[in-house]
Parts: structure tokens; C-alpha cells; sequence
């Protein structure tokens, strides 16, 4: 027996003198950060899916579109009070029509379809480190860093919006064009590609970095890609094209194009988004664009690493400094920071037997990861009085005069009683600010609305959906207040991502 206990103990001396000990304390660490990062938020989102009511101003808005897509019904059309879309492009309405015809058109579907997208995201990105680096634990710490980013973003992941889905596609054709051996892989990244670019316009900048990689790597199967993607592409926008009269382009292109770009921000939005909240990701990205961290020689990883990370930061970078951009559309920067964050840790884990300070670090640069990003779940998630306060505003809505005109949400006015959906305000917005003759058409076309008021009840936000000045004068001018439908110290209802506006002020026709 005192022989065993003298083996153990020596033994145990070994261990430690060996630093195990240690290595094994960081990595608990790092499993600790990422399975507490993805809890919270996969936490939060199944406690916010299925609210009844607006999470983010523009959700009933997107619910709109997908009821009109299982109607069967051309979302894109002249711009005009009857309908002007949001400038987004059709995959997610259509894919969650197609959800939704198993869970009725509500706000679930869409946020259905959002919320898988995000947990395919971080399967995603998991396996991009862990085939980079041959280490596990730093796939979940690189899922673990993009969760972290919850909070940053607005709450996004998985609210009814398109970004989910297109970081999803994005995704899988960047791990599938790693791998692409043969031509029949080589047309699958085309083809996702082209799916990615039709959940959203960012995407055509990222499908560099899945192409030109391929290309140096199996010129003849970047070609196969390349080609792939722009014919599946450019067939969907001559479809759009064709059943919308040629008003797809105007939304997917022109319109988008001619809203202005405050490069003049750009320094300020680089320390405001890419550093304070997110440094230690920033540094990793840094480090691995450099060539840091990634196996020796390994040119095809390096491209495609850097050139995800470079085109990501770009794209997001351009889409913030957008008239009314949000931290939502930094999701594809962000992404791509995860995965340089895992593979950098992954790099310090693999220098722990030469050089034991280094998984330390590992450890010390995640944990400070968790601290500057921390957000409190509780700012997330819907409360009772919230539930009560929609059902109130809604049964209010019911009661009052149509047509009905709610600049905070169409969808709203549809359960409301509504039959036939209003322009949402945004899209209407969209089109004043790119200018030109249409723009002043549409303007004059509201106030030719408003003057003989079409609209027997309008229910407006605080910010009167982001209309310019005048034209919310015109509104006051032409129509009598008659209540609110909230408090100043009633804080219900208020969004949990995005603009902080609820439906409120209710204008009746003289």
C-alpha cells in the first residue's frame, strides 16, 4: 500500500513539474467559455421565439413579405403607398414561406429559419477551425467567440431578418470550397454562392474569397465555380427580372448603390466595432492575415483565411457606414474573426510543450474575449408586460377605423383586421433616399394620399417609421391626434433589437 501511495505522489510531482496540470486548467477554461458563450444566447432565443409581437421594428415588416410570397404574390413592383418592398433580396421570404406553411405565417417561421441558420453557422465554423488546426476544442472556442458577438450585434441571430441565412450560405461555401476536389463540388459552391448573394447583396462581395483560393489551388474547378455561380445567378435575377417587369434590379442593384457611404466615419467605426468590443478577435485576425498561426507552407489556407477575413471586414465595414446602417450587418466581420480567433488559439495550444506560457495566453485572450463583450441576457428576452402590452395595442388596433396605416409594422395592421397590406415605411424610406425622379414621384404621391386621406386611421411611432421631417408634418397637418396608446413612463413593448420604436400616437382622417 505505502509503495502504491509513494508511485501516485510520485507520479503527481512529474504531472505537475511537467505542466500538465496547467494545459489541462486552460483547456477547461476554454471549454468553459464556449459552451457558457453558445448557452446564453441559444438560452435567450428559445425564450424569444415565439413572441407574438415585434422583437425589432422591421420583423412584421419581413412578415408581410413572406405572406405575400405564399400568395404567390411579385414582391418587387413600381414603388408606390400600395407596396414598395424592403431592399433585401427574396431567398430568405421564400424559404420562410416555406417553413411557415407547416407553422401558419407569424413571426415563428422566419425566426424558425434564422435561428437554425445560426446554429448551422457555428457547426460551421467548429469544423472550419478544427480542419485548419486538427484541434477540437478550438473549433468550439471559435463557435464560442462568434456566440460571444451576440450582444454586439443587436441580438440579431435570431430575430426575422435575413442575415442569419445568408452568413449560413456564405459559410458553407467557403468550408465546401476548402475541400472542392472534383467538378461536382466545384458547381456546389457556385450554386451557393449564387443562393448566398440572393439572401443578401453583401454576399457578392465574399464569393471572392471562396473563388480566387480555388482557383490557385484547382484553376480548372475555381473556373467550374466561378462559372457556376454566375450562371445560377444571373438566371434567378433574369426570372426576377422577367415576373417583375424589371423592378428587381432596382431594389437588388440601383437602389442600394445610390444610398451614400459615410467613409468619412470609417476610423471612428473601426475602434468602435472592431476594437473595444471585440479586440482580442481583431488582434487574431490581424495576426492570422499576417500568416500567424496556420501550418507552414500551407499557401491555400492562408488565401482563403486572409481573403475571408479581408472581404468580410470590408463588406461590413462599407454596410455600417451606410445611411442607417446597424451592427447587424457586421455579422459577416465577425464571423470571420471567430474563425481566426480559434485558429490562433489552436496555434498557441499546439507552442504548450515548448512553450508553456503560450496555451496561458490562449486562455487569458478568451477570458478577456468574455469580459468586453458580456451582455445581460435579461435585455433580450421579452417580458410578461410586453406580452400584455401587445395584446392591448393589438386589440386596440382591431377597434379603430381602417384602412389602417401603422408606420411601425404592416403586420400589425394585418392581424389588426387589415386585409390588404400597406407599404412597409421602410421600403417607402429606401427609395426617397436614393433620389431622383422617383423619389419625388413617390413623394408626391403621399401627399396626394394623405391630402384626401386614404388612410382613415394612421398609427404612428415615435419616429413616424424614419419618414423625412416634412412629410411627417404633412401627416400632422392633415390628420387630428386623437390618443397614445402608451404612458411616458410605459416602457412595454419596446423592441429588444434595433430602433426603440412601438406603436403609439394614433392620427384620425378630419
Amino acid at each position: 500500500m505505502q509503495r502504491a501511495v509513494r508511485a501516485f505522489l510520485g507520479g503527481a510531482r512529474e504531472w505537475v513539474r511537467g505542466g500538465r496540470w496547467l494545459s489541462l486548467l486552460v483547456a477547461a477554461g476554454l471549454l468553459l467559455f464556449a459552451v457558457a458563450s453558445m448557452e446564453r444566447w441559444i438560452g435567450v432565443a428559445v425564450r424569444r421565439v415565439g413572441f407574438q409581437f415585434d422583437l425589432e421594428w422591421m420583423e412584421g415588416d419581413v412578415v408581410t413579405h413572406v405572406a405575400l410570397a405564399r400568395q404567390g404574390q411579385n414582391l418587387y413592383r413600381a414603388p408606390s403607398f400600395d407596396f414598395t418592398p424592403l431592399i433585401y433580396p427574396p431567398l430568405y421570404y421564400y424559404v420562410s414561406a416555406l417553413v411557415s406553411s407547416f407553422v401558419g405565417v407569424s413571426y415563428l417561421g422566419p425566426r424558425l429559419v434564422s435561428l437554425c441558420s445560426m446554429l448551422g453557422s457555428l457547426v460551421l465554423v467548429a469544423r472550419w477551425v478544427r480542419e485548419e488546426t486538427d484541434d477540437a476544442l478550438a473549433g468550439l472556442v471559435a463557435a464560442g467567440a462568434l456566440s460571444a458577438t451576440y450582444g454586439i450585434t443587436g441580438f440579431w441571430f435570431d430575430i426575422a431578418r435575413v442575415d442569419s441565412l445568408f452568413v449560413l450560405l456564405v459559410l458553407a461555401a467557403q468550408v465546401l470550397a476548402a475541400r472542392a476536389e472534383g467538378p461536382r463540388r466545384a458547381i456546389l459552391v457556385g450554386v451557393l454562392l449564387a443562393a448566398s448573394a440572393l439572401g443578401k447583396q453583401t454576399a457578392l462581395f465574399l464569393a471572392v474569397s471562396a473563388i480566387v483560393p480555388l482557383l490557385f489551388r484547382r484553376f480548372r474547378l475555381g473556373l467550374i465555380a466561378g462559372a457556376s455561380f454566375a450562371v445560377v445567378l444571373g438566371l434567378a435575377i433574369g426570372v426576377f427580372q422577367a415576373t417583375s417587369r424589371g423592378w428587381f434590379w432596382f431594389y437588388y442593384i440601383t437602389l442600394p448603390s445610390q444610398h451614400e457611404v459615410a467613409w468619412a466615419g470609417a476610423s471612428a467605426a473601426l475602434e468602435k466595432y472592431f476594437w473595444g468590443p471585440v479586440a482580442p478577435m481583431t488582434l487574431a485576425a490581424i495576426a492570422l492575415v499576417c500568416g500567424v498561426g496556420l501550418r507552414p507552407g500551407d499557401f491555400r489556407a492562408w488565401a482563403q483565411n486572409a481573403l475571408f477575413v479581408l472581404s468580410a471586414t470590408a463588406a461590413s465595414l462599407a454596410s455600417i457606414l451606410h445611411t442607417g446602417g446597424y451592427p447587424n450587418v457586421l455579422m459577416p466581420a465577425y464571423t470571420a474573426f471567430a474563425i481566426a480567433f480559434g485558429v490562433e488559439v489552436a496555434a498557441l495550444r499546439r507552442l504548450g510543450p515548448v512553450y508553456p506560457a503560450a496555451p496561458v495566453l490562449a486562455g487569458l485572450a478568451t477570458w478577456a474575449l468574455a469580459v468586453v463583450s458580456h451582455y445581460d441576457p435579461a435585455r433580450a428576452v421579452p417580458t410578461r408586460a410586453d406580452a400584455f402590452a401587445g395584446a392591448r395595442v393589438l386589440a386596440r388596433m382591431k377597434q379603430l377605423e381602417k384602412p389602417l396605416w401603422v408606420t411601425t409594422s404592416t403586420y400589425y395592421a394585418a392581424r389588426a383586421g387589415q386585409q390588404v397590406p400597406c407599404s412597409p415605411t421602410m421600403g417607402i424610406v429606401d427609395v426617397l433616399k436614393g433620389g431622383g425622379p422617383l423619389a419625388v414621384r413617390l413623394h408626391a404621391e403621399f401627399q396626394d394620399e394623405i391630402r384626401r386621406h386614404r388612410f382613415k386611421t394612421i398609427v404612428m411611432d415615435r419616429a413616424a417609421g424614419f419618414l423625412p421631417l416634412d412629410m411627417i408634418d404633412f401627416i400632422r397637418r392633415n390628420y387630428r391626434f386623437k390618443e397614445r396608446m402608451f404612458s411616458p413612463l410605459d416602457h412595454a413593448l419596446w423592441p429588444k433589437s434595433g430602433a426603440e420604436v412601438r406603436p403609439d400616437e394614433i392620427w384620425v382622417a378630419e
